[in-house]
């Protein structure tokens, strides 16, 4: 079985993955779904999907990105037609549903709250477009006049602020953000080298990462960009976070690394010589996939924190929460989930983070520092609202 970009998890212990099936010449081929709750420890659910030359289950399947509902979308492939479907396991089965869009070349895509937002161009029209996308329905947002190879990712953070890159092969890259959900996108860098992938740490800061060990980040939503140097040349291919200072990227060679205070520093964490194409951040795991296989790293086990540390690390604010820290201790990683492990979008400044934005309802924080691990349960009143 082919790993790399045929896993994706949807939360920690839960995900997706897929198998392509072929049959024979005659017969065509299809493609095997798989589904866990619980890491891969028994059987998953399966669902084979159709056979038979030129029907709608002829070509390749692979899955792109995990959505906020515990949904995945999934591609389509045959020839140069990308066609997008969302995913789900809904009353104990498989469902998959069209996007309703007809396919696209050179697609990539990115989940906005319980939408897809991703780019292409239909018919081959030379112009890239933005789409909005829901099972069923869609809606056309922005169209960019420009002459591309492929668009090559895509990230949002919220529902308003994106980033595009768009491959302008062999003229380098452009890199477009938007701070309208989409609705308009202004060009950001132009003509940079080969970049891999875009992520939001915050809704301000912007990572991309690339080839030869490159990445670069923007600290106030695209306006300007810094070069970030790493103890590597390899070939990056994923990035993840928890938050603006805590940051996972995988690359080729097994390389896996990461930073607790926004690449000031570094730590190693490879796990064998295949190229790593897929990490992922959740609730005290992490995950990262290679074509041997799938990998994941639980964080250190929750220590007690009565016996080091201040008992009362943090306080309700009108704005969300304040962490309270013994005046030695540094902060290595912040994150905040939703009760399913799904990462929730907040912003994080200094020992300040800001919820005003999400609904009432129950959190998970997880704190990582030089002195603890703590977990922490928010019952979020939503002050605001």
């Amino acid at each position: 079985m082919s790993y790399g970009g045929h896993f994706v998890m949807t939360g920690r212990g839960e995900g997706f993955g897929i198998q392509n099936i072929h049959y024979s010449p005659s017969s065509g081929s299809g493609y095997a779904i798989y589904h866990t709750d619980n890491d891969w420890r028994s059987e998953p659910a399966l669902v084979v999907n159709g056979q038979g030359g030129g029907g709608p289950n002829c070509c390749s399947m692979y899955l792109s990105e995990e959505v906020a509902d515990g949904g995945v979308l999934v591609f389509r492939e045959n020839s140069i037609w990308d066609e997008p479907q969302y995913l789900a396991y809904e009353s104990g089965a498989i469902q998959l549903h069209s996007m309703g869009i007809g396919p696209m070349t050179s697609m990539t895509c990115a989940p906005v709250s319980s939408a897809l937002c991703y780019a292409g161009y239909v018919d081959n029209t030379g112009d890239l477009i933005i789409v909005r996308g829901i099972p069923g329905g869609s809606s056309i947002l922005d169209t960019i006049d420009l002459d591309f190879d492929y668009a090559v990712d895509m990230a949002f953070h919220g529902a308003d602020r994106g980033c595009l890159l768009v491959d302008l092969s062999p003229g380098g890259m452009n890199v477009y953000v938007t701070i309208d959900s989409g609705q308009t996108w202004q060009l950001s860098l132009d003509n940079v080298e080969w970049m891999r992938a875009a992520e939001w740490t915050d809704a301000n800061n912007i990572w991309l990462i690339g080839n030869h060990g490159s990445i670069m980040r923007s600290p106030d939503a695209g306006q300007t960009w810094t070069n970030v140097p790493i103890p590597s040349t390899s070939d990056l291919r994923s990035i993840s976070s928890y938050s603006a200072d805590s940051i996972w990227i995988a690359g080729t060679g097994g390389l896996i690394l990461s930073t607790g205070d926004a690449g000031v520093s570094w730590s190693e964490h490879g796990i064998d010589s295949m190229n790593v194409d897929c990490i992922q951040t959740f609730n005290g795991a992490i995950y990262a996939y290679t074509a041997g296989g799938i990998y994941r790293f639980i964080l250190p086990p929750i220590d007690d924190h009565t016996r080091v540390g201040t008992l009362a690390w943090w306080s309700f604010t009108f704005n969300g929460v304040l962490l309270r820290l013994d005046d030695d201790e540094v902060v290595a990683g912040l994150s905040l989930h939703d009760t399913r492990g799904r990462y929730v979008p907040a912003s994080f400044t200094g020992l300040e983070v800001d919820m005003r934005h999400l609904p009432a309802g129950l959190y998970v924080m997880s704190l990582t520092s030089n002195k603890r691990l703590e977990n922490a349960k928010i019952l979020w009143p939503s002050y605001d609202r």
